[in-house]
């Protein structure tokens, strides 16, 4: 059970939280941004009930809840609990931390939970569900009904856990938050590093002479960094965010139409 004694949250309010990212988490995605709005409608009701008399408080943790996120609907549920406990008792203090604990984290459950939620599940209770439904045994309905009732209490469990647990990280132990802090920021740079060259696919395909010796411009790319050219393409793309009037979608057409020339004049492949 939650101690609510001291809280502005109460187990109803978090169970209320759990049922919007249900809901919204899938409804609501942006080029750039992926899930984080589905992750902002869902916790802004909560947000604004922490930061009641604090407006400049709930700006500074909106802009936070809206940074890049994207993770399996199913298991983030507990990234949810975990940042809305440790803002509802250090609010502000925390953001960097929130910020580096959704980075960080949104891959290693997007992987638990799509290989759970994603596939373990749906193939062996769907199976049985479905070889029972075709010998005409109601039972497979029923069965394939109750398997996602126990799925939705366990969404709502891990929100729960995930509250109790952030509330702990920065009350009992407030001593270590800062090497937390600094770990959670160190992983989530990790993990938004190593999506650049498994996501951007660039590699050169040309050659240059000199005399008589090949140079192979993709290898000597590689032998000062793995992944340059796919790093230059997200560097490219950031600053270019950063131009006025500048928005996601005129960037991926930029990007589409940049790759298309240097595709056709076999510059890259």
């Amino acid at each position: 059970m939650m101690n609510t004694t001291n809280n502005k949250l109460s187990e109803q309010d978090i169970r209320k939280l759990s049922i919007r990212w249900m809901a919204l988490s899938q409804v609501s995605w942006s080029y750039n941004k992926m899930m984080a709005p589905g992750y902002f409608a869902a916790t802004y009701p909560t947000l604004k009930k922490i930061y009641k008399d604090d407006p400049e408080g709930l700006r500074e943790s909106i802009n936070t809840s809206l940074i890049f996120f994207n993770s399996n609907p199913h298991t983030s549920h507990a990234i949810l609990g975990m940042t809305i406990g440790m803002e509802e008792v250090k609010k502000q203090e925390v953001l960097e931390t929130v910020a580096g604990l959704k980075t960080g984290l949104m891959g290693p459950f997007a992987g638990i939970g799509d290989s759970v939620f994603g596939v373990i599940i749906p193939t062996i209770m769907g199976s049985i569900a479905a070889y029972m439904a075709i010998d005409g045994n109601a039972l497979g309905a029923i069965l394939w009904i109750i398997a996602n009732i126990i799925v939705i209490g366990v969404r709502m469990k891990l929100t729960l856990i995930g509250y109790n647990l952030g509330e702990k990280i920065v009350t009992m132990y407030s001593d270590i938050l800062s090497k937390f802090t600094n770990s959670a920021m160190i992983l989530g740079l990790i993990v938004v590093g190593g999506l650049i060259p498994t996501i951007v696919r660039a590699n050169l395909n040309s050659e240059i002479m000199i005399g008589e010796l090949p140079i192979d411009l993709q290898a000597m790319a590689d032998s000062i960094m793995p992944g340059l050219i796919p790093v230059i393409f997200i560097v490219f793309g950031y600053k270019m965010l950063g131009m006025k009037n500048m928005t996601s979608t005129k960037l991926i057409f930029i990007i589409i139409i940049l790759g298309i020339v240097l595709g056709l004049t076999n510059i890259l492949v």
